[in-house]
């Protein structure tokens, strides 16, 4: 049993620790992901054209120069699992982890993240 206890604890702190995405991953990832403009939302759930059933998989939205903007995944049309942003100069600035459409988790901002733009949360509320 004593030679148990470290296996456990040791599990369980790699369990909690979540990290960073790969670049490999993020690339994967975007080439798998939907036009996030495609979706269409409806009573709080996105979904793909002429589909009844809610959205699950990676959407995106990429910038006028195809860098990319925004990666996010959804799953049952809520926003759940990873979420990163970039500026349009390809420096990421924002990624965390949402469960069913909340902030949930993980959470790495950049210095120079605004909060600004519509649609992504205003994180004054988290740092008072």
């Amino acid at each position: 049993m004593k030679k148990l206890v470290p296996l456990f604890a040791a599990l369980l702190i790699a369990g909690c620790g979540e990290k960073s995405l790969s670049d490999s991953r993020i690339e994967k990832a975007l080439q798998k992901a939907v036009d996030a403009d495609s979706l269409q939302e409806r009573d709080g759930l996105y979904y793909q054209p002429n589909k009844s059933k809610p959205y699950s998989g990676w959407a995106k939205a990429l910038y006028d120069s195809g860098q990319a903007e925004r990666l996010f995944q959804i799953k049952d049309g809520k926003q759940d699992g990873r979420t990163l942003r970039w500026d349009d100069d390809g420096t990421k600035t924002f990624e965390a982890t949402y469960k069913d459409g909340t902030l949930d988790g993980y959470f790495e901002l950049s210095d120079d993240y605004s909060g600004s733009e519509e649609g992504w949360p205003d994180f004054e509320d988290f740092y008072g």
